[in-house]
């Protein structure tokens, strides 16, 4: 049975080069804790020196942030709907042969982490 999925910022869904650049979603469920989500986008220098993904304004501290999830023949059901807390960059790792050069950084954005607002789902 196919699946599929669609990711909502601020209210808007995103366009298909933001799937394409998209390397991972992972949706957080926890009976204990909040909710999370985490993107992981590829971050590259603008020829103005910006970082892209970073100063984009749908992913900016306490944008809003939803994902809908949907079988083959059923309505989409929301698995999460909350609101982005924090940006995280990776780090690149010393090179393995201990020689002292850096390996180059991933080419995955910063983790972005949002917890979950309290709203009813609703079919699509």
């Amino acid at each position: 049975m196919a699946g599929s999925y669609q990711l909502i910022l601020n209210g808007s869904p995103v366009d298909d080069d933001f799937y394409t650049k998209l390397s991972a979603l992972e949706v957080e469920e926890n009976v204990d804790l909040p909710g999370a989500v985490l993107l992981k986008l590829p971050i590259s220098a603008t020829d103005a020196g910006d970082l892209t993904f970073v100063t984009d304004d749908r992913l900016q501290p306490f944008a809003t942030v939803a994902v809908v999830a949907q079988q083959e023949s059923q309505d989409g059901q929301c698995i999460f709907d909350g609101v982005i807390l924090s940006h995280k960059r990776e780090r690149p790792q010393p090179d393995a042969a201990g020689d002292g050069h850096p390996v180059p950084a991933p080419t995955r954005a910063p983790e972005r982490q949002a917890v979950p607002r309290r709203l009813p789902i609703e079919s699509r």
